[in-house]
């Protein structure tokens, strides 16, 4: 059977890499984000250009622009419930961690104290054998 400090340390690992995870997701959408705000700008640009085709259709330009922006604030949305799920990981990673250790000490604790016991044990065993005069 694996020992509580095992466990937790498994644990451990396993809350990082979910913690990692929702890093990644968290930057991935940030990038979304930005290039959907890029793509705004730049339709935006393009209206501004006598020479552009948005003299000809400027309701697809419109449309798409809209949608840019929508998306930006969709992925926006997203990296905050990311960022929400990076602060929570490292909440129960912490409070793994803390219990791991805890674990650990008690660990060490019990092996210090057996290691005690048989010395005096095998003190006191040792003088049953050889009585004292």
């Amino acid at each position: 059977m694996a020992t509580d400090s095992r466990r937790l340390r498994r644990l451990l690992d396993v809350q990082a890499k979910l913690k990692a995870v929702h890093e990644m997701r968290h930057a991935d959408h940030l990038a979304h984000a930005i290039k959907a705000k890029k793509e705004v700008a730049d339709l935006f640009a393009e209206m501004g250009n006598p020479d552009s085709f948005s003299r000809l259709f400027p309701d697809l330009y419109v449309r798409a622009a809209r949608s840019a922006l929508a998306r930006e604030h969709r992925f926006k949305e997203k990296a905050r419930e990311e960022a929400a799920a990076v602060a929570m990981e490292t909440a129960r990673s912490r409070m793994v961690e803390d219990a791991w250790r805890a674990a650990k000490r008690q660990e060490e604790r019990q092996e210090q104290e057996k290691e005690i016991l048989e010395a005096v044990e095998r003190r006191n065993h040792a003088g049953a054998i050889w009585p004292r005069r």
